[in-house]
C-alpha cells in the first residue's frame, strides 16, 4: 500500500517550471474549487431564503388573518370598517395598525416617516425581532403613555445605528424604548417606522397615511366567535360594511411562499446544471492533463509487474486526492463566504447543520466525477502495452 501512495504522488507531483499541460492542470483544479464554491454558496441561498420566507409568512405560528382595506376604499371608510369589526372580535388576539404621516425633525433636514398605531399583540401575530430594549407593555398601553419603538432600519439610516433617547413628533416628546426589526415579506413592515401605541396615535393627530390593517389570531375555541362568521354577521348587518375589507390567512401567504420557493429551487436546479457542467468539463481537463503527463509512470509500473487493477486503483486514489483537493478548497471558501456576508450585511444566517448538509451535497458530485474520470483515463492507460507507455 505505501508503495501505492508513493506512485500517486509520484503521479500528481509537479517539479520545476510547469509547462503547458501542468498549467491546464492547475487552470481545471481551480476552476472546480470555483465552480464547487459557487454550487454550495447557491444551495446555501436557496436554503436561507427559503427559511426567511416561511419564517415571515408565519409557518410556525397558528392560523393569523391579515385584514386590509380594500383596493379603491379610502382610509376613512376603512379604518370605520376596521374599527367595527374590532368591536365585534370579543376576546381573539389582535392587533390593528393604523398608519400616519410624520415629519421627524433631524438636521441638517427634515425627514417624512411612517408612524404606526399598533397594539401590543402584535410581536405574537408575525415574525419581528426585538434588536435593543423591549416592545410596549400593557399597562403603556392602557395609560397611553409617550413612549415609542423605532425600525431598525430608520435607526441605520437617519442615526448611524445609535437609537436616539427621544423622539419629537407633532410637538410631543416620546421616549424610545426599543429598536425592532420585521423580515421584508412580513404582513407589517415596520423597518422603517416608528410604531406607537393607538392611545398615543391619538394625541399626535398626525395626517393620514396608508389605509389602515389589522391581524388577527384565529382560534379554534368554539367558545369564541370565528373571525370569518362575525365577518359575514357584519355584512348582513351593516350595508356599507360588504366589499370594505380583504383578509389573507397565513395558509394563503405560505402558498404564496411556497411557490416563490418552488420558483427559487427551479432556477437553482437550472444553475446548478450549469455548475455541474462547468465542473465535469474542470474534472475531465484536469485527469486527463494527469493521465497523458504521467502515461510513463503508468508504463514503469506495468513493466514492473503491477496488474491492471493496481493501475486502476492508482487511478481512483489520484482522482479521489486532487478532486478532494479542489472540492475540499471551493467547500472552505463556501463555508467561509456564508458565515461571514450575515455579519457584514443584514440578511439571515443558515444553521450549522444545514451549512454541513449543503456542504456535503455540493462536494459529493464532483468528488464522484473526480474519482469516476481519473478511473476511466487510468483503465485506458492498463489496457495499453507498457512498451506503448515508455515510447
Amino acid at each position: 500500500m505505501s508503495t501505492l501512495f508513493g506512485q500517486v504522488w509520484c503521479a500528481i507531483d509537479m517539479r520545476g517550471a510547469l509547462r503547458g499541460r501542468e498549467w491546464i492542470g492547475v487552470v481545471a483544479e481551480l476552476c472546480l474549487a470555483f465552480t464547487t464554491a459557487l454550487t454550495a454558496l447557491l444551495h446555501v441561498g436557496v436554503t436561507t431564503l427559503d427559511d426567511a420566507l416561511r419564517e415571515n409568512l408565519g409557518a410556525d405560528t397558528d392560523e393569523i388573518v391579515h385584514i386590509e382595506t380594500a383596493a379603491g376604499v379610502s382610509a376613512a371608510e376603512g379604518r370605520l370598517a376596521l374599527a367595527t369589526l374590532h368591536r365585534s372580535l370579543g376576546e381573539v388576539t389582535r392587533s390593528p395598525v393604523h398608519r400616519r404621516l410624520a415629519v421627524l425633525r433631524m438636521p441638517p433636514r427634515d425627514r417624512l416617516v411612517e408612524v404606526l398605531g399598533v397594539g401590543t399583540a402584535l410581536p405574537e401575530l408575525q415574525a419581528m425581532s426585538i434588536r435593543e430594549g423591549r416592545w410596549f407593555s400593557a399597562q403603556e398601553e392602557r395609560e397611553a403613555r409617550p413612549v415609542a419603538v423605532v425600525g431598525g432600519g430608520l435607526v441605520d439610516s437617519m442615526y448611524q445605528g445609535v437609537p436616539p433617547r427621544r423622539l419629537r413628533l407633532s410637538r410631543v416628546t416620546l421616549d424610545v424604548i426599543g429598536v425592532v426589526e420585521s423580515g421584508a415579506v412580513a404582513p407589517v413592515w415596520m423597518d422603517q417606522a416608528v410604531m406607537v401605541t393607538a392611545g398615543v396615535l391619538k394625541r399626535l393627530a398626525l395626517p393620514e397615511g396608508a389605509p389602515p390593517e389589522m391581524l388577527v389570531s384565529v382560534s379554534s375555541d368554539p367558545g369564541i366567535t370565528d373571525v370569518h362568521d362575525m365577518w359575514r354577521s357584519l355584512e348582513r348587518r351593516y350595508g356599507w360594511f360588504a366589499g370594505r375589507l380583504s383578509t389573507t390567512s397565513s395558509r394563503e401567504r405560505l402558498g404564496e411562499a411556497s411557490r416563490l420557493s418552488e420558483a427559487l429551487q427551479t432556477g437553482a436546479a437550472g444553475l446548478s446544471a450549469v455548475l455541474v457542467a462547468a465542473s465535469l468539463a474542470a474534472v475531465v481537463a484536469l485527469m486527463l492533463t494527469i493521465a497523458r503527463g504521467h502515461a510513463r509512470t503508468v508504463g514503469v509500473t506495468r513493466a514492473l509487474g503491477a496488474s491492471r487493477a493496481h493501475v486502476v486503483a492508482q487511478g481512483f486514489l489520484i482522482g479521489i486526492t486532487v478532486g478532494g483537493l479542489g472540492v475540499s478548497s471551493g467547500l472552505v471558501v463556501a463555508a467561509a463566504v456564508a458565515q461571514g456576508i450575515p455579519m457584514m450585511f443584514d440578511v439571515p444566517t443558515i444553521a450549522t447543520g444545514a451549512l454541513l448538509l449543503v456542504l456535503a451535497k455540493a462536494g459529493t458530485l464532483p468528488l464522484v466525477l473526480a474519482a469516476s474520470v481519473s478511473v476511466a483515463c487510468f483503465v485506458q492507460l492498463s489496457r495499453r502495452a507498457p512498451a506503448a507507455l515508455l515510447a
